[in-house]
């Protein structure tokens, strides 16, 4: 009498696979394996269930403690495959089945693929041993494998593969998902996606330097699915899985971090004086700060932008940063970001942009001093025109000069008590400006000399 196959194929770097149990219903289907020189050892099912109905298992009369298993077709050709069974004793007992296919995904269960027209082989002889053989299987089909256990014992199952063509053990392997090229800074966790029944995992690091002699090592702890890499810490990681039975399969991925650009911890931000009437806004030329931010890093490239999560994105940058319009009257965050065009890693900060008001002096009344003793030159206390040209502003300093040319230049500015240069009068330069941030408007002083 037949019995099902169990099929527990491990994957090993020996080419030699063993499979885990086979799903109890088509939906909890295993993959399975075998490399074409490989004999394959399994448990066989003895839980004493049923197939699921509703679908047609052929020449098979009953369907006891069945195991559902799928197989990828990995080189093209002739495969044969060799089933028998042994009780715990080591006395052969019947092994039934029934194979069906190709299909294009293991995801194929239901009466409208597992029928006649798609079965490849099947038996429902008293024999302890089996063949079916799939005939000019193509690389990357897919067969479904439904063996089940008539005599009910525990035991093994053995499976042979020969012929040209051979399964593809890939299905075995854990697939590894992750981001593979992070920026410093990123916390990268890596995901695996397994087939069949999984009861331990463990994870592996190797730094890939060679030249200590030193290969994987265990992380220790690092025992599920899912694994946060240490930040900054390249290299590559590999998950070992274990099957039911003590298999394992092993697969890698590397990970290798990049250094951002480096980015200026604080940025001296741009002020400009208002020259369109105290608006509050002016034109800026963001990009006088480039080369400072830059600061020589090679391949790296630098963006404005007026809000945080468009510099984030890289979205929306400023196209005019020469001839920029602050958006915010008189005071505005502008975002700048550094990218690495090689590597994609980039990096944020800010500055500030500002407007400041321009005083608007006075033109002042003359001043008059009186002439002792008729030369044409006399005394004048220049401050008291100070209330005047201020006009109640504040915030603001009142410097006097000969003329416009000091003023520009800040050359020799004149104290407060001052006598004319020039007999009978002279005009004088006036500049107001901001205490703090240097903006300044000029206006003139006429003083008189009078008898």
């Amino acid at each position: 009498m037949n019995k099902y196959l169990y099929l527990f194929i491990f994957f090993v770097l020996s080419l030699s696979y063993v499979q885990a149990q086979g799903g109890s219903t088509c939906a909890d289907i295993q993959p399975f394996c075998a490399d074409a020189n490989g004999s394959l050892n399994f448990d066989n099912v003895s839980d004493g269930s049923t197939a699921e109905s509703g679908i047609d298992y052929g020449c098979l009369g009953s369907e006891p403690n069945p195991a559902w298993y799928y197989l990828q077709i990995g080189t093209s050709g002739d495969i044969t495959f060799d089933i028998s069974q042994t009780s715990n004793s080591g006395t052969p007992i019947d092994v039934d089945f029934i194979a069906w296919g190709p299909f294009t995904s293991e995801a194929s269960c239901g009466s409208a693929n597992l029928n006649s027209g798609n079965e490849v082989g099947c038996s429902y002889s008293g024999s302890a041993t089996e063949q079916f053989t799939i005939s000019g299987a193509q690389a990357g089909e897919i067969y479904i494998l439904l063996i089940t256990n008539f005599n009910g014992a525990a035991g093994t199952i053995s499976l042979i593969e020969s012929g040209s063509g051979s399964t593809d053990c890939s299905v075995l392997e854990p697939s590894l998902s992750a981001e593979t090229d992070p920026c410093d800074g990123e916390t990268v966790t890596i995901t695996s996606s397994t087939s069949g029944q999984i009861t331990s995992y463990q994870w592996y690091y190797d730094d890939l330097d060679y030249t200590n002699g030193v290969g994987p090592e265990v992380i220790a702890g690092a025992t599920g699915g899912t694994y946060t890499v240490p930040m900054g810490q390249s290299g590559e990681y590999s998950l070992e899985v274990t099957n039911s039975i003590g298999n394992t399969s092993i697969t890698s991925i590397e990970i290798t971090y990049h250094d951002v650009p480096s980015m200026l911890s604080s940025i001296d931000g741009i002020g400009l004086c208002d020259e369109s009437g105290n608006d509050g806004y002016e034109e800026f030329d963001l990009t006088t700060l480039s080369d400072y931010i830059i600061n020589g890093q090679v391949g790296v490239s630098i963006s404005f932008y007026d809000n945080f999560a468009d510099a984030q994105a890289g979205n929306n940058e400023i196209t005019n940063p020469d001839t920029y319009t602050n958006g915010n009257a008189y005071l505005e965050d502008i975002f700048v970001r550094l990218d690495n065009g090689t590597t994609g890693c980039y990096s944020l900060n800010s500055f500030e942009i500002e407007v400041y008001d321009k005083p608007e002096p006075v033109d002042p009344t003359p001043l008059y001093g009186c002439d002792d003793d008729g030369d044409g030159f006399a005394d004048f206390s220049l401050n008291q025109k100070n209330a005047e040209i201020l006009n109640a502003q504040t915030g603001y300093n009142v410097v006097y000069y000969q003329s416009m040319f000091n003023l520009e230049n800040n050359i020799d500015p004149l104290s407060s008590n001052y006598v004319n240069s020039i007999s009978g009068g002279e005009t004088l330069y006036v500049k107001v400006e901001n205490m703090v941030y240097g903006c300044y408007s000029t206006t003139t002083l006429q003083l008189i000399v009078v008898d």
